[in-house]
Parts: structure tokens; sequence; C-alpha cells
């Protein structure tokens, strides 16, 4: 992998690589070295194995517009069919070439199975079309679409055209298409029968209709995202419940949801994650759905309360303490306006599971609730912190030093992959550099948003 980034960054010219980057390759013999003299130019026979194994970490554009064209060696390994099992289309990269696209199509035709597509942040239909109608994506098991910046997509026609060449689909994702409405909903459901994720979040034209004038329940649907679809209401949601009984989480904008539309989700003992936004409910109605008859909050494994203005911390202390511990794994409370250090702290002595908590925007809640995390919550490893601006970052200078004198298995933030303190202001930057000298596989996200540690040049925020 050394030698891989030498070479695709430019600090090396083809053909010149250093002893040490060779050292470990079995293609080069001790006959090839010999005192004082330059080793010769091998790192182009490395093995093809070991090239494809490289390549797999790659976006496709990158492996397109870059691997296959240092020399052609890496350009007989980019064409691997097995490489394009799975495929992302990511926008962001700045896309393909025509030429860039005619490489694609012909390895298409190599490939006997592509099995994950990814059209993410993509905004060519024509292409999209083109990529579709190849062969081997006939039997394409997940697609994800995100058209949002495509604001022209014919939305009808696509569906169909969708629906005839992908029949197989487990898991789609259609998130950001904002004029799919419930005519194309209606195709998506009718078709896919062996669905078992969905996403149709962003998606604001989805309304009740789509749910409630379907009969025929299916019994593979397990996910079912819905955030900021704000027209699907109680009655959208008790059509949900019925149709899908093997559902087992679901996402909802709770603009127009009231207390009573949830009944069906908390007597449903299948699901074991659950996430509301944008909600109007007080502590009354969130503890009625949590600490119901059947006990919602000691099965549930994912919990998201977000943007929620009206509730207080207590609420989610009195849901915690009818008994520990509980399973929850990823608790998302984000812009919770007044949840408080001590609500936290009941999290984090009754949570010893959670790996992944976003707190972001709760101003009220400080460095105190934070050490609790990271000392008792040992299987921590996001913590996304973005506009907390009650931190001054001693919880980390603490966890840090307990962590140095601490002789244990397992130690706080041993784990940790993410803590992302965008907009922390408070938070001193030094701290931040012994982190991630302490912790080789830290990242951490300053307030200006610059990514320091293991995955310093990546972009994660989205993370």
């Amino acid at each position: 992998a050394e030698l891989f980034d030498c070479i695709l960054s430019g600090d090396m010219e083809e053909g010149q690589v250093s002893h040490q980057s060779l050292s470990t390759s079995t293609s080069v013999s001790d006959a090839d070295v010999t005192a004082g003299e330059a080793l010769p130019q091998f790192w182009h026979f490395l093995p093809g194995d070991v090239l494809v194994k490289i390549f797999s970490n790659l976006d496709i554009v990158t492996l397109l517009k870059g691997a296959s064209l240092v020399c052609q060696t890496w350009n007989n390994a980019a064409r691997d069919p097995l490489l394009y099992h799975r495929i992302a289309m990511d926008g962001s990269f700045g896309g393909l070439d025509e030429n860039s696209c005619q490489h694609l199509h012909a390895l298409l035709d190599r490939a006997s199975e592509v099995e994950h597509l990814s059209l993410c942040r993509w905004d060519s239909i024509d292409m999209t079309h083109d990529i579709l109608e190849e062969e081997s994506t006939e039997n394409v098991k997940t697609l994800l679409i995100d058209f949002s910046t495509c604001t022209r997509l014919p939305v009808d026609t696509f569906m169909q055209f969708l629906t005839a060449q992908c029949p197989y689909i487990t898991a789609l994702s259609l998130a950001g298409v904002r004029n799919l409405g419930d005519e194309p909903l209606a195709t998506v459901l009718d078709s896919f029968v062996n669905i078992e994720h969905l996403d149709l979040s962003y998606c604001p034209r989805v309304t009740d209709e789509g749910f409630i004038a379907r009969k025929e329940k299916s019994w593979k649907l397990r996910t079912l995202r819905l955030d900021e679809c704000p027209f699907v209401t109680d009655l959208g949601v008790s059509a949900i419940m019925r149709l899908y009984p093997s559902l087992r989480e679901i996402t909802l904008d709770g603009e127009n949801i009231t207390s009573d539309g949830l009944v069906p989700i908390r007597q449903a003992e299948r699901i074991n994650s659950f996430s509301l936004s944008f909600s109007a409910f007080h502590d009354n109605d969130i503890l009625e759905i949590l600490c119901n008859e059947s006990s919602m909050i000691q099965r549930i494994q994912k919990l998201r309360l977000k943007k929620a203005p009206y509730l207080s911390p207590l609420v989610l202390e009195n849901a915690l303490l009818i008994g520990a511990p509980f399973r929850i794994q990823f608790l998302d409370l984000t812009s919770w306006e007044h949840l408080s250090t001590e609500a936290v702290q009941v999290v984090a002595r009754t949570c010893p599971d959670l790996s992944v908590i976003k707190l972001s925007w709760c101003i009220r809640v400080g460095d105190a609730a934070m050490l609790d995390l990271v000392r008792n919550c040992l299987k921590l490893e996001e913590m996304v912190l973005i506009g907390m601006k009650g931190l001054d970052g001693s919880f980390l200078g603490s966890a840090l030093d307990i962590h140095t004198a601490l002789a244990a298995p397992m130690k706080p933030l041993d784990r940790c992959r993410l803590i992302d303190l965008t907009q922390c202001n408070s938070v001193d930057d030094t701290i931040i550099h012994r982190a991630v000298r302490l912790l080789p596989f830290l990242t951490v996200v300053d307030y200006y948003g610059n990514n320091f540690g293991f995955r310093e040049e990546e972009d994660i925020r989205s993370t």
C-alpha cells in the first residue's frame, strides 16, 4: 500500500522505487540487489492478485483514470471482473470522460455480475441508462441512487426502466429524488418483490396514499427510511406497519405524526431501530412510546430522537432508569435543545454497548458527560459533537490520561475512530494533536472541519 501511494501521488516516476519499498516483494530476488548499486525497477511486477486486492479499495473513477494508466501491468489488473462487483459512481469525484466511460462499458461487458451499484451525487441520466442497460447489471442486488442535484429527472419513465433492468434488487436508495411521487413509488413497491431495504428520505412528494393504496403484504422489507417526508402521517404509519410485518427499522419525519400514529410501532416487538425527527411531542408522549407495555427502550438497538424542541432532559433520564443495562448501540439526539449533562451521564451509566453517539448542537451538555461516556462505554467508536458550545475539550485530555495510566485489556478510547468537534470553539488544538499522536487509529475533526490523525486526507464529516 505504501508503494502504491508513492506511485499514484507522483513522488516517484515510473520505474523508480526505493529499496525499502520493495523489501517485502517476492518478485525481487537477492541477486537483484548488490552493495552500492541502485535496485532495478521491478515495482510493475507486483503479483496480479496483490494489485487487484489493492485496487479493490479504490473508487471507480480513480481506478479508471488513475491506476489503469500507470503501466500495462496495472492496466491489466484494473480490468479484473472481480473489481466491478461493487461500483460506486460518486459525482464528487468529477465524473468520467468519454474514454473512461467506454472503458467502463467494456469492463462491464466482461464482469459476470455487478452486486452493488452506487450512483450517489450523480446527475447524468443518459449515462445511468447506459450503465443499467449492461447485461452484467441485471442481477444487481444493491442500488443506491441520489439524483438530488438533478432537478429534471423523468421519474415515471426512469422507474419503469429501472424495474425492467434490475428486477432482483434487495436494497434501493432513492434519497433526494424530490419529484418522486406516489405513482412511481407504487411502481417500485409492486415491482421489487425481493426488496429488503428502501430509503425514500428527502422525497417530500411521498404521501400516505403511496402506502394506503397497497393491499398485498410484503414479508421481506426490513428497513424503511422516510426522513423529511412530512406528508406521511398517522394513516401512512398505520398502513406501513400493516403491509410490512417483517419491518425492523423505521425512520419517520414527525412533523405531522401524533402519538396515536405511533401506537402500531410501539406495539410491534420486532422493531429494533426507531428514528423520529422534527416532532412536536412532549415528555409524556415519548415516555409512552419508549416505556410502553412492550418496553421498546429495552429492546431497541438504534434510537434517533432528533430536533425535538419541546422535550426536557428528564424524559431520557426517566426512560433509562426503568432498568439497565440497555441494548442501545446507536444513539442520535442531534439538536435536542434542552438536553442536559445529567441526562447524558445517565446514558453513560445504562448503555454499555453504545458504539455511536451523536449530540450535535446539544449546547447544554458539558465535558463531565463526555468523560463518563468514554469511561463507561468502552465500545464507543464515533462521537459526533458538532456545535457543542459547552465543551472545552477537557474530557478528551482526562480520557487520554486514563488511557495512558490504565493497564487493562480494554481502555477508554481504544475502539474510538472518530471524534467530530466541528464548531466547538473552546476546544484547545493541543488536546487534538495529543489525542491523534497517542491513538494511531483515531481521527479528530477540529473547529474548522479539518481532519487530524488516521483519516486526515478524507472527507468524513458526513459519517
